[in-house]
């Protein structure tokens, strides 16, 4: 969602058509055009402790010879400040120029931007998650200072709640919600021309999707883009059949993790890995096991007593 926003104004200010929303069938909100600045605030996070920790051993040294302040641009609690991060990485991807805290206060001060910070939750120190929440809520208050008109989104999946953003009356709480089944069929459609699938091929997993797409667990994998985007995966191109259940549950954590298990998003341990791939089969038919144990107490004659 938040790389769609990003595109959408990056389109705008180089006059594209692209990421117009007509496609979907979005009507136009805002003619305001913003700056897009997208940060992953897992490497935020890598980055922020790693700084920390660098300036906390030269602190130790240097108050053995003198009592020393911390530095201004470092928070209460010794966390590098978020704008210090955001010029960081424009002057190390914006080419040759340098960029400066200083740069990053004129631009918000003349242009309207959109701070789009990504996957809180794959911040996977829940210490470090905490510290990176706090410093959002207080990097809204700073630059809100000032900024000509700013709008910070932060992106979260569910249940990664953390309590100084969800306290924060400055950051209204949005819910994504579950793919309606005509955003479905359209996120197929896409999906089929962007792998370029011949006609008979696209059609045939579109009859496939179509004809199981009420059975309970192939609706609850196709509820959100990304599951869905798996699912279509697992369907085409492992030529797994919707009404193999256990299969289709077992490759879509193996894709999960494999996906989470890449250079650029490698946050879980090997050890994290084999467990949760050993682990979700137990798990699986232990769930299974309790519903159809559930199912039979329920058709069961006269009353039922239990100790648990």
């Amino acid at each position: 969602m938040l790389q769609y926003l990003c595109q959408f104004h990056r389109a705008r200010h180089r006059r594209a058509t692209d990421y117009s929303g007509e496609a979907q069938g979005l009507k136009p909100l805002t003619d305001v055009m913003r700056v897009p600045i997208r940060l992953d605030l897992r490497d935020y996070a890598q980055w922020a402790s790693s700084t920390a920790a660098a300036v906390e051993a030269k602190s130790a040294v240097a108050k053995k010879q003198a009592r020393t302040a911390v530095p201004s641009r470092f928070g209460n609690d010794g966390w590098p400040q978020l704008e210090r991060y955001i010029a960081d990485q424009i002057g190390k991807n914006g080419g040759a120029r340098k960029f400066r805290v200083d740069d990053l206060s004129t631009l918000l001060a003349t242009e309207p931007v959109l701070l789009a910070l990504d996957g809180l939750d794959e911040v996977a120190n829940l210490k470090h998650r905490d510290r990176v929440a706090s410093e959002i809520v207080r990097t809204g208050v700073r630059l809100g200072a000032d900024a000509h008109n700013l709008v910070i989104v932060v992106a979260t999946r569910p249940g990664m709640t953390t309590s100084p953003l969800w306290s924060s009356t400055e950051f209204p709480v949005f819910h994504l919600q579950k793919l309606t089944a005509g955003l479905r069929l359209q996120y197929l459609q896409r999906w089929t021309m962007v792998a370029e699938l011949t006609q008979e091929t696209a059609g045939k997993l579109l009859r496939t999707f179509l004809e199981h797409e009420s059975l309970p667990h192939i609706r609850d994998l196709a509820s959100y883009p990304m599951q869905l985007a798996i699912l279509l995966h697992l369907l085409h191109r492992r030529g797994l059949l919707p009404q193999q259940r256990t299969e289709l549950y077992s490759e879509y954590v193996q894709t999960f993790l494999d996906r989470e298990q890449t250079e650029e998003r490698n946050h879980f341990s090997r050890r994290t890995v084999m467990s949760s791939r050993t682990s979700t089969p137990f798990l699986g038919g232990t769930f299974s096991n309790r519903l159809r144990a559930l199912a039979a107490l329920a058709i069961s004659p006269g009353p039922i007593l239990s100790s648990s």
